[in-house]
């Protein structure tokens, strides 16, 4: 019964490493995304200023 319970114990650490991580992840995507946004408005209203 204590293996069990090491073991789940084990599984649930993996899981809540794995949750973290993917986390993680999705948060530097969305970073990166918002800097791509910015990016892409700023030549937009460069471009609206030249056009003017």
């Amino acid at each position: 019964m204590n293996n069990f319970k090491n073991l789940s114990r084990g599984v649930l650490g993996a899981d809540e490493t794995l949750y973290k991580l993917k986390k993680e992840e999705l948060l530097r995507k969305i970073s990166v995304r918002d800097e791509q946004i910015s990016s892409l408005l700023n030549v937009m209203e460069s471009f609206q200023t030249f056009v003017k």
